[in-house]
């Protein structure tokens, strides 16, 4: 991977050089106690959510011994978390995203412990456990898009990407080594014990969030809470694989109801191995504080790419991370010498910038090319303020993410958390281009 050049005369100054990955910045954040204490947090609260599933799993099974019983139960909080998400992030994004953490994890420590004494005590019915499990699914349906938005709140704006990088790393980590632990405490300690150390870990991480002094919160731009609940849940029912995915998952639960007794004892794992990793992967783009997607009408002519790929896990150490600085990238790629199309592709994306008025400054333009060098004597002449790299890691990664009936030679969007978000084939009439990027910066309220 090369360096990032930038044209003279740019658009911004030239982007700080970074030497390491993004992970290592995000390490050496770790001196800040803000950055220390929400990573611990992280560590502490995703480990608990990913262990009760597994002792719940165990512990209705020794209730009741049908696994659909425990599908049932597991299933719950999921389905709570999906149908409550919207509300969590216009909710957050009003009031105060840390006291939303916090009575978050309180919340779901109560029910934690609430569901241990049902087992300890013996008198655990899988209603009651059901009940408990939509309880904690609804904590974390408010704390997923808080955790998200309130990153910003944390760490200096250049520190944004290194900041989610590290915390994505706990989350990830977390969620697969609580598993594991969860798996271990159930055979040691049984369920009910399992699930008084899973309350322990979001106490832990409520009084963690208590103690962060993170800076002032935006107010919302949106009109009102409700306006804010039906562009979401507009969005939610325009993107198939989301709804299909709820569906799919209201299928599978039906099919462990219908098969008894007899079904294997592996049939409660397929329901959801995890729960936590959905509705995280959901909640960045729900979340109103660092919404990329969070559109009110079907693009006018870029195509959605779904599902969400984050750049920071799927292309760690790119130079195109280093770049955003919490901007919204247009990056065009091209391997080979630059032609007609690639110097019309360039073209485009200047003019597209230019065309969304006041908004430019929010939109950084990225060529990413191939072994052979660009001519920087045109570029820096026609194409001032654009930023060349070279990643072909990152340039297979695209390929493979453009959509299957698109033509090749196209313009990535990226948006501020390093998602990528939208595909704007090369035969698109720039007004449409024009069009969806003008509301896709009017709808964000991050970069």
């Amino acid at each position: 991977m090369g360096a990032p050049r930038e044209c003279s005369n740019p658009e911004r100054a030239a982007p700080p050089e970074m030497s390491a990955p993004g992970l290592r910045q995000g390490f050496a954040l770790l001196k800040q106690p803000n950055v220390n204490r929400m990573f611990t947090a992280y560590l502490v609260s995703y480990t608990g959510n990913a262990m009760a599933p597994i002792a719940m799993a165990f512990g209705v099974l020794d209730l009741t011994g049908r696994t659909s019983d425990a599908s049932f139960v597991i299933a719950a909080p999921t389905l709570a978390s999906i149908l409550v998400l919207l509300i969590g992030g216009a909710v957050a994004d009003r009031t105060s995203r840390q006291k939303v953490i916090v009575l978050a994890d309180f919340c779901a420590m109560a029910s934690q412990l609430a569901m241990a004494w049902l087992f300890l005590s013996g008198t655990a019915t899988v209603p009651l456990l059901t009940g408990l499990m939509l309880v904690n699914g609804v904590a974390t349906a408010f704390h997923a898009p808080a955790a998200t938005g309130i990153i910003i709140q944390l760490v200096e704006k250049e520190d944004l990407q290194a900041a989610n990088a590290l915390l994505g790393m706990a989350r990830n980590s977390a969620v697969a080594g609580g598993a594991a632990l969860g798996g271990i405490l159930v055979a040691t300690i049984g369920a009910g014990a399992t699930l008084i150390v899973d309350a322990a870990s979001f106490g832990l991480s409520a009084l963690l969030v208590l103690s962060l002094a993170p800076k002032m919160q935006l107010s919302s731009s949106s009109e009102s809470m409700l306006e804010d609940l039906r562009l979401g849940w507009r969005e939610f029912t325009a993107h198939t694989w989301l709804w299909t995915m709820v569906l799919q998952f209201s299928l599978v639960v039906a099919a462990g109801d219908c098969a008894g007794n007899d079904t294997r004892v592996e049939v409660r794992f397929t329901v959801l191995e995890d729960p936590v990793g959905v509705v995280s992967s959901i909640a960045p783009m729900l979340a109103t504080g660092g919404s990329a997607l969070l559109l009110d009408r079907a693009p006018a002519g870029g195509e959605l790419l779904e599902p969400v790929t984050n750049l920071q896990d799927a292309a760690a150490g790119s130079p195109v991370l280093e770049l955003a600085e919490g901007r919204w990238i247009m990056l065009y790629a091209n391997e080979g010498t630059c032609g007609d199309q690639c110097l019309e592709a360039l073209y485009r994306m200047r003019q597209t910038r230019q065309m969304v008025g006041r908004e430019m400054d929010r939109l950084l333009r990225v060529f990413l090319h191939g072994d052979s060098a660009p001519d920087r004597v045109l570029l820096e002449g026609e194409h001032p303020g654009l930023i060349t790299i070279t990643d072909k890691g990152l340039a297979s990664l695209l390929d493979a993410k453009r959509p299957g009936d698109a033509s090749p030679g196209g313009i990535y969007l990226i948006d501020p958390l390093s998602n990528l978000v939208m595909y704007f084939p090369p035969d698109l009439d720039p007004r449409e281009m024009v069009d969806d990027m003008k509301h896709l910066l009017k709808l964000s309220q991050i970069g």
